[in-house]
């Protein structure tokens, strides 16, 4: 009888304990490709959904997981490996992100790349209108990305019928 009370009372706490946890809805991240393929109908960014593991889904903390870099190897991770989110400072209607040193690292297309795939990001996770992205050194890169202003295919390059 002790025995049963017991498995009864462990098959309780285990139903209870199921009942109440609830799946976290997945998060979008956006990661340029691998090998990046022109003239492709996907672009260079892909949607990578990940569980996001907290039931804190503030901007700062979903950014710090998307810099941890995608699960798929056919993605990467556009930063240079450390890069991290020091500050964020939000405006009307946007947002400051000040990231580490390793980010100034970027240059050109490299900068374009990396500012495009994390603004793709915030603007799937949040109603922001513009990102700007900020690293105080000799450099002090500073680069501002509009929610309309990201075009995500190539059609520079779309062949013509």
């Amino acid at each position: 009888m002790k025995h049963l009370c017991m498995f009864l009372t462990v098959l309780t706490c285990l139903l209870c304990c199921n009942g109440c946890s609830t799946k976290e809805d997945p998060v979008v991240f956006y990661y340029p490709e691998a090998e990046i393929s022109y003239r492709s109908d996907t672009g260079i960014l892909c949607p990578e959904a990940r569980d996001s593991l907290s039931r804190d889904n503030s901007i700062s903390y979903l950014l710090s997981f998307y810099l941890e870099g995608p699960i798929d190897p056919s993605l990467r991770l556009p930063v240079p490996e450390g890069t991290q989110l020091l500050r964020l400072i939000p405006y009307d209607g946007g947002v400051l992100l000040v990231m580490s040193r390793e980010f100034s690292q970027l240059e050109d297309m490299d900068l374009t790349i990396a500012c495009a795939s994390i603004s793709q990001t915030c603007f799937g996770l949040t109603d922001l209108q513009e990102i700007t992205f900020a690293v105080r050194t000799q450099k002090n890169v500073i680069r501002t990305v509009q929610r309309d202003s990201i075009v995500l295919t190539d059609t520079v390059t779309q062949p013509t019928e």
